[in-house]
Parts: structure tokens; sequence; C-alpha cells
């Protein structure tokens, strides 16, 4: 009887169906989802689409002759500090698949700044599934697995874990979970070791992005959508920790079947040779790292070569 009444909270608790995305986002308005509303981006003003991410508005019906590519992913994605849309990379991948082919292809923005792998995953089942993509891209960022203590309710990850979850795991994961909200905070002064930090196997936040890796490829119901995954380097040059925190995250990936840019890193450091921060960075000196425009266009490239050489 104990039993069933644990699985009657928790399902009441963590029914999918009662969840608002919003409520992840934690107490800073500008993180929401903001369907046709115009919001600060850093020195700049950007329109959001009536979905509320960034670029124009879709038909839900995809255009003949056309392949739509969904790009989800974070700030990076969302091209934060970026004035112009056409200069982020998913735009700028765009323009590259369509000057250089016969076919017509669609490349629709859903980067949502702040966004955790949670959100992401929300972002993909509820915004992005409707239009039907030909392929989805997923630019991972290194703090995906981030949860912190503004993050409302984390335990929605367990949404994801075996369902003959027993009493003694609840509590774990609700101990786990309180633990790493308030050990998990924004005081760092290195980078990647933090990073590395955020894919150690006892920490929730991993736990959560690889239960929901596993369950991206059951969304593809008629099996007609290709999942593609990058990871966007958080460094210009090859740092140890960053290729083994990349391999183990591609790891992941690949055992859930979802196809990896393998050598993106590698690319993307040959690329980034002999810049600056302050040439591939927005505003470093006033702690802005997201990749400004030519940051940017390597990423494109770098996507766009591997979609050409692996196109069947």
């Amino acid at each position: 009887m104990l039993e069933i009444s644990f699985r009657i909270y928790f399902y009441y608790n963590f029914n999918e169906k009662k969840f608002e995305m919003a409520n992840l986002e934690g107490t800073n308005l500008n993180y929401f989802i903001r369907p046709n509303e115009v919001i600060k981006n850093y020195k700049f003003q950007t329109s959001l689409n009536s979905d509320g991410f960034r670029g124009i508005n879709y038909s839900l019906e995809k255009p003949k002759n056309t392949t739509r590519i969904a790009i989800i992913g974070d700030s990076f994605t969302f091209g934060f500090g970026i004035k112009n849309t056409s200069d982020t990379y998913p735009k700028v991948l765009e323009t590259l698949l369509n000057n250089n082919s016969n076919q017509k292809y669609e490349v629709m923005n859903f980067g949502m700044r702040g966004a955790n792998i949670l959100d992401i995953y929300w972002i993909l089942k509820y915004n992005v599934l409707k239009y039907s993509p030909d392929i989805v891209i997923y630019g991972y960022f290194p703090n995906d697995p981030e949860f912190l203590k503004n993050n409302l309710d984390v335990n929605y990850c367990n949404l994801f874990y075996d369902s003959k979850l027993s009493i003694i795991n609840f509590f774990e994961i609700k101990y786990d979970n309180l633990l790493n909200r308030f050990k998990k905070e924004l005081n760092i002064t290195d980078w990647d070791i933090y990073f590395e930090e955020l894919v150690d196997d006892d920490y929730y936040g991993w736990k959560c992005f690889k239960g929901v890796i596993n369950e991206m490829p059951k969304l593809n119901h008629d099996k007609n959508m290709k999942l593609l995954m990058f990871s966007i380097q958080n460094n210009e040059g090859m740092v140890q920790i960053e290729i083994n925190t990349t391999k183990k995250v591609y790891n992941v990936a690949k055992y859930n079947s979802i196809a990896v840019i393998q050598d993106f890193p590698k690319s993307f450091w040959d690329k980034t040779e002999g810049y600056s921060e302050n040439e591939l960075r927005i505003d470093p000196e006033n702690g802005e790292y997201h990749y400004n425009e030519r940051g940017n266009r390597f990423i494109a490239e770098i996507i766009y070569s591997y979609m050409k050489n692996n196109t069947s």
C-alpha cells in the first residue's frame, strides 16, 4: 500500500502534462520564452517570433522541396550579443547550404538563453517537432547539464528515470538534488574544471543529461528525422579537460544512436588558431564570452562541411 501511495505521489508531482517550461527558468524574466516580444540582447534589441525564439515566423507545413533543419541549444545557439540574426551560426549555415546546393534549406533557431538540458528537451518536444524538421541539430555547450538553486524544480528529470523507482531511490534523488542545487554556484575561477564536474557520474545534472539524450530518439516517431549533435567549445585552443568532457558527452550521444560531429573540437581549434579572444568573443574585457560573428561563422562552416560530406 505504501508503494502504491508513493507511485501516485510521484506521478502527481512529476506529471509531464502539468509542466510549464517557464517554471524551470528561475526568476529572471529575460530567460522566459516570450512570443512576439522585443528583448534586450546584450547591447542590442532582438525581436522574437510567435514561438518566442529568434528569427522569422514559419508555417507549420514545410514548403515543398525544402529540407527543414531545427537547431536547439542555449545562448550560444541563440546568438547572445549578436545584433543581426543573419550573423548567428544557424542562419550562416542556412546561407552556406542554400548558396552551394540546388536544394532549398530552412534553418530554424530554437536556441534559448539560459537553457539547460531539461529546457532543451521540452523545447524539442513542444516547440520543434510540430514543424516536422528533417534534421535536428543540438548545439551542446559544456554547462548544459547545470542545475542551480534558482531552477524551480529539477525533479522533472525523474521522468526519464526507471519507472520502477523505489522509495529509497526517491529520497536519494531528493537529497542529491538539494545538495547540488546549492553546491553548483557561479563563483568559479576555472571554468574547465567546473565543466568537468558537471559530467561527474554522481552529479544530478549529468544523470538528467543522460536520461534526456536517451529519450530524444524516442520522439522520432516516424523515423524520418535525423538527429545530429556537436559540442561548442569553451576554449579557442586545445585543452585536455575539454577533450575528455567532449568525448564523454559524445559517447552518450552515440550510445543512443545520435550522430555527432566527431572532429568539431579539432576543426574549431584549427580555425581559431592565431585569433585573440577579442577577435572571437563578444566583449571579453567586460566578461562577455559568447562567440561573436566570426566565431559563429566558424561554427557554421564546420557544420556545413560535415553535412556536405555526410549526406545520404
